[in-house]
């Protein structure tokens, strides 16, 4: 049942939009729930894409601080 759950995984694809749209709100109803669910990140399992005014690497490393400022746990292999 969802009052044992303790972790959360979330997996998919634009890091910088669907995924931390989805993580941090999650983080922060646990936190205001004082719920002790970890968030979690794989870094294995996001990406985002590349173009000339949406550069890969740099808009996975802002999502990965954002997420990491939130309280979301990043790892690099799940």
């Amino acid at each position: 049942a969802l009052e044992n759950l303790e972790e959360v995984v979330i997996v998919g694809c634009c890091t910088d939009i669907c995924v931390l749209n989805c993580a941090i709100p999650m983080q922060n109803y646990f936190d205001e729930a004082n719920r002790k669910v970890t968030v979690v990140v794989p870094k294995n399992a996001v990406e985002t894409y590349d173009s000339p005014n949406h550069l890969r690497d740099e808009y996975n490393e802002i999502a990965f601080k954002l997420l990491s400022q939130a309280g979301v746990k990043i790892v690099n292999n799940y």
